[in-house]
């Protein structure tokens, strides 16, 4: 990658970070790195997410339920839609 591309790959990292922080709570919020692999680049299961943070498997899904909903009903609200295409 050249060094545009990669100033704009860490722009973005950064800017999906912050509105991740605005619109979750704290265990949300390490539900989402987790499972997507937000932090680590490596994607987890519910289970796997459940014991790290010692919850119940139900509970950690449904807080990974809620906190999907809650960026979807944001997300076009906020300025990282910025970084979509016109045609969204």
């Amino acid at each position: 990658a050249t060094p545009v591309e990669l100033a704009l790959s860490n722009m973005i990292r950064h800017d999906i970070g912050e509105f991740l922080e605005r619109q979750l709570s704290e265990t949300e919020l390490k539900i989402i790195r987790l499972r997507f692999g937000l932090e680590e680049n490596v994607q987890r299961e519910t289970v796997e997410i459940a014991r790290a943070l010692g919850l119940e498997i139900s509970v950690a899904l449904e807080m990974e339920r809620e906190a999907l909903r809650k960026l979807r009903i944001s997300f076009e609200d906020d300025y990282i839609g910025a970084y979509l295409d016109d045609d969204h």
